[in-house]
């Protein structure tokens, strides 16, 4: 085991014998796709008589990004809404040679309100995968899962029997962020002892953006791909610690965080174990997939889903309490402006009907939506300017279950939180 001195020698390459002088193509399908205050690019790559090293990326003639080959795509944040915006890509290679810019002008959509800030994705999974926010990213369900009754919290939740089951949703520019926050309500009914892991989330695998996934010892699993100052794909793997093993055939909340500077994982709304992870996460152009490995094939998860949730920041560990008390993150807090403009809900509990008294004008576009426990918006009501009544509204509760709601106020395109009330 005894060890010798380092020699060491330092040499110099020299100049290759025919200079590479070819650029590479042009990238072409350059696609734009917008939201309200960011886009995602992607492309098809370039090629070259030797190899691509990576893209340049400009937004309005201004560089952006520098891209290493081979990841295709780019996402673009803090914009403006309802705004045009030009970018262009062009391709090098190692020997500094570019190609033609491949160009796209886009103007962003309009500002989304869903009811909680920063919820871009909501899967109920109430007998089908569809998306509760506006957005209406719906997932196609493949194979033959069943939708079984979530015990204990009502509603119902997708079963996928570890046997070709999967759930997959076409990527979106509301799904990617630099942050992020996943939640989601987990049973876990079996494993598969072939498979080191089962896969429960996949959003561009571990080798573009992130990844949720089950071992064998049943400890869940966060694994996220962020571009820091140093690594352009810095991975990191974490599991929930010991512990806090998912024993089978109980339910189990689950939140997991990236904030630039950690990644978190909450087990029923306690931190459980986090790890640094400095960067923003890496886009992808890939789906969002429920239930298995959708890039190697397999890898099937046995067991339930229900109330997946997806935000585009990163939610404290407050937040992330009253996600699991309630379903939900700001419904029930009272800004000043609220409490100004809202001065009661009358009877509360109700029955029938529920009055709400108010000092909204005529001049003034609001919105007003309830949601249950779990966050999900049951009704909503829009009142256009000059149309609200004056003083007073009546909302019709008569259809709701029993049990406790919050009603969230927009005011002119801004949430002013919300108000708890109960239904007899």
């Amino acid at each position: 085991g005894n060890e010798s001195a380092i020699s060491t020698v330092k040499a110099t390459t020299g100049q290759e014998q025919s200079r590479d002088s070819i650029p590479p193509s042009i990238p072409t399908n350059l696609i734009a796709q917008a939201g309200s205050n960011s886009v995602q690019l992607s492309w098809t790559a370039s090629t070259d008589n030797r190899a691509v090293q990576g893209y340049v990326v400009l937004q309005d003639g201004k560089i952006i990004d520098t891209i290493l080959a081979p990841a295709t795509t780019k996402f673009v944040s803090g914009l403006k809404a309802l705004t045009a915006y030009t970018f262009e890509v062009y391709a090098f290679d190692v020997a500094g040679n570019k190609s033609g810019k491949a160009e796209n002008t886009i103007t962003t959509l309009s500002e989304v309100n869903t009811g909680e800030a920063g919820l871009v994705a909501s899967y109920p999974f109430d007998d089908n995968a569809n998306d509760a926010t506006p957005y209406a990213n719906h997932g196609a369900i493949g194979g033959n899962p069943t939708f079984v009754v979530h015990t204990g919290l009502g509603g119902k939740a997708i079963k996928f029997d570890g046997d070709k089951d999967s759930v997959v949703v076409k990527n979106a520019v509301q799904l990617i962020s630099d942050y992020t926050t996943l939640s989601f309500w987990i049973r876990v009914d079996g494993q598969n002892i072939a498979d080191a892991e089962a896969y429960v989330i996949d959003f561009g695998h571990w080798n573009q953006r992130m990844k949720v996934s089950l071992p064998q010892h049943l400890r869940i699993v966060l694994t996220t791909n962020s571009k820091n100052a140093q690594f352009t794909n810095a991975i990191s793997d974490m599991d929930s610690g010991d512990g806090n093993e998912l024993v089978k055939g109980t339910w189990w909340y689950i939140t997991m965080v990236h904030d630039g500077s950690n990644d978190i994982i909450y087990v029923n709304g306690i931190e459980t174990k986090r790890k640094p992870a400095t960067g923003t996460l890496n886009s992808t152009a890939r789906p969002l997939v429920f239930g298995n490995n959708p890039i190697e094939g397999g890898q099937y998860f046995n067991g339930a889903l229900d109330n997946v949730k997806i935000y585009n920041k990163a939610l404290t560990a407050a937040e992330v309490k009253k996600l699991f008390t309630s379903g939900t993150t700001p419904t029930d807090d009272q800004s000043a402006a609220l409490l100004t403009m809202v001065k009661g809900l009358y009877p509360n509990p109700a029955i029938n009907s529920l009055t709400v008294k108010h000092a909204f004008s005529n001049k003034e576009d609001v919105l007003v939506r309830v949601f249950d426990q779990l966050g999900r918006q049951v009704d909503a009501i829009h009142f256009a300017k000059n149309n609200i009544p004056v003083g007073y509204f009546t909302l019709n509760v008569s259809k709701y279950s029993q049990g406790t709601y919050f009603i969230n106020f927009v005011q002119d395109g801004k949430s002013l939180g919300a108000l708890k009330f109960d239904k007899l």
